[in-house]
Order: structure tokens, then C-alpha cells, then sequence
């Protein structure tokens, strides 16, 4: 960042003009000025390299710091990512056996009717048989 060069002429033209002082250009007190002006380019050059440091040493130390913080986030990301697998496992293992039960409870439920059903035929067959029998006999006897 460099400082904007000294105009001799302009300073000159400013010192007449404001303070009725009229200094020449060999005077010794403008190489003073000079010597400022030198002394303050060289110190803001020292400054701005130095800033310029410091600027690329915080660069530096926020890309670390990302680069942990991402390393961070990943751990917990893979961490609450292992609880959600497992709680989802959990989960299906849990509905798996509500839905064996539920088909339990639905095979039994038809299975009764069923049971009812073929034990009715059963009886109903058993007696058509017995009357079959009883009217046999008495053909039988009858005859």
C-alpha cells in the first residue's frame, strides 16, 4: 500500500499560500519532509507486509478450524446416524412381530369357523348315517 508520492511543488504552493512562507526547493527543511515521507512509505510497506502475514496466519488457522469442525460434524453425523439405524432396526424388529401376532390372531380367528364348520358336516353326516342305519334295519327286520 503505497503512500502517495511528495509533490514539492504543491507543498510549497500550499505553504505560500496559507502562511505567507515561501520556502526554495533546495531548503533543507523540505529534505526534512522528504526524509518523513521516506521513513513513512518504508514503515506502512513494513506494516502492510506484516498485515498481509497475519491475514494468510488466520487464513491458515480458519481453514484448521473447518477442516476440525468438519471432522467434528462427521463423528456426530456417523454417531446419530448409528442411534437412527438402530432405533429403526428396533422398530422394524418391534412391528415385525406385532404383524406375527396380528396373523396369528387372524389365522385362529378364521381357523374357528372352519373348526365349527367341518364339526357341523360331521354331526349332520353321523346322523344322516345313524338314520341310514336305523332305516336299514328295519328293512332288514321287516323283511
Amino acid at each position: 500500500m503505497p503512500v502517495p508520492s511528495f509533490d514539492k511543488r504543491h507543498v510549497l504552493g500550499e505553504l505560500a499560500s496559507r502562511y505567507g512562507i515561501r520556502i526554495d526547493e533546495s531548503d533543507p527543511a523540505l529534505s526534512i519532509v522528504l526524509l518523513n515521507q521516506l521513513i513513512l512509505e518504508e514503515t506502512v510497506q513494513n506494516i502492510s507486509g506484516q498485515l498481509q502475514e497475519r491475514i494468510s496466519e488466520f487464513d491458515i488457522s480458519a481453514q484448521k478450524v473447518e477442516a476440525r469442525a468438519g471432522q467434528a460434524l462427521g463423528r456426530e453425523v456417523k454417531v446419530a446416524a448409528a442411534q437412527i439405524r438402530k432405533e429403526l432396526d428396533s422398530e422394524i424388529l418391534a412391528s415385525s412381530l406385532r404383524c406375527r401376532e396380528l396373523l396369528r390372531q387372524l389365522h385362529a380367528a378364521h381357523q374357528r369357523p372352519e373348526l365349527i364348520r367341518w364339526a357341523a358336516v360331521g354331526v349332520i353326516l353321523g346322523f344322516i348315517l345313524f338314520c341310514c342305519g336305523v332305516w336299514l334295519g328295519k328293512v332288514i327286520a321287516l323283511g
